[in-house]
């Protein structure tokens, strides 16, 4: 699978997630990725991609280092982290702070 359509699959998870969580009539994703990813200006085609196909739906992001979004994620301040740092990842994983986690 592509790295676009993956990235907005697992938004639209998220999505799906925080809309049940939150019980809001306008689900907010909140998303912590990489440094690099926003200044490579992929996250804002990603993000405006998936808002366009999902009306009402909105993505906050946090912007930080990957250890930062991942403790994030450990605290539960946000939905879904993108980060690149395999053995962190992995860890979180194993910790139980996460379902899974997808390599790309």
């Amino acid at each position: 699978m592509d790295p676009a359509r993956l990235a907005s699959s697992a938004l639209a998870c998220g999505v799906v997630l925080a809309a049940v969580a939150c019980g809001s009539e306008r689900p907010t994703l909140i998303l912590a990725a990489t440094t690099s990813t926003y200044d490579s200006g992929l996250l804002e085609v990603l993000i405006e991609t998936y808002e366009a196909r999902r009306p009402g739906a909105a993505v906050r992001t946090v912007v930080a280092g990957s250890g930062q979004a991942l403790e994030l994620a450990r605290r539960g301040d946000v939905d879904l982290a993108v980060v690149h740092a395999p053995a962190a990842e992995m860890r979180f994983v194993e910790a139980g702070h996460a379902i899974a986690r997808t390599p790309k």
